[in-house]
């Protein structure tokens, strides 16, 4: 019988200063924010003067749209009007999630919705009311941008995707333990392997996490 040797695990991290160094404004500045909505974002151009990198859609014509953002504002009326489903933005949102659930998805909405489209709601990272304070979008994507450069919650989106996808729980902690080698290290190029490492089925949720913030900053 062969044995695997895993001398790594994400427990590991919590006691690195790996990632911690960077000032929020420099966590900003590699976090890329898309808004979807078919009216004007009302706080668009005051989160932008707080140094958030944010573009504005009124809508998408494919999933492709978003694979550059890590964090996604979408609204639930008059969008995703072209998967043609008549739950439009709440159809939008599980199809995101589905094909890149890493990305941290915020719905909101003034409305109230049926228990039809909680279905869908559900797949969201969080929720806010149309009409939040710019002090509590402020706090929230604040929060949001230093959760996406932390390596154990990261890893947690990865392992659970990975499982999801059937990858054995073995070979999920074969590719940890060099995930949290390569962020000890500091190692872009060590994190960039593991998509060879995780095999043709499973490289796609690999790859994503390759395009997330922490890759950005190991990749500097």
């Amino acid at each position: 019988m062969k044995l695997c040797l895993i001398r790594n695990e994400i427990a590991d991290l919590n006691a690195e200063p790996v990632l911690k160094n960077y000032s929020l404004s420099q966590l900003k500045r590699v976090t890329d924010i898309l808004i979807i909505d078919d009216d004007p974002f009302t706080y668009e151009d005051a989160l932008k003067k707080n140094e958030f990198m944010i573009d504005y859609k009124s809508d998408i014509q494919s999933l492709k749209e978003v694979e550059a953002y890590s964090v996604i504002l979408c609204d639930i009326m008059g969008v995703g009007k072209f998967l043609q489903s008549q739950y439009e933005g709440a159809y939008l949102v599980q199809q995101i999630k589905g094909k890149y659930p890493h990305k941290t998805v915020i719905i909101y909405s003034g409305n109230q919705f049926s228990t039809a489209y909680q279905e869908f709601l559900n797949y969201a990272d969080h929720t806010m009311q149309k009409g939040a304070t710019l002090e509590k979008w402020n706090s929230l994507l604040t929060q949001i941008i230093r959760d996406e450069a932390d390596p154990v919650k990261q890893w947690a989106k990865t392992r659970s995707a990975l499982l999801d996808a059937g990858l054995s729980i073995v070979e999920v902690a074969k590719l940890e333990d060099k995930y949290v080698r390569a962020i000890k290290n500091s190692s872009y190029e060590s994190l960039s392997k593991l998509a060879e490492d995780a095999g043709t089925s499973y490289r796609h949720i690999i790859t994503e996490l390759l395009s997330s913030t922490i890759a950005k900053l190991l990749k500097g």
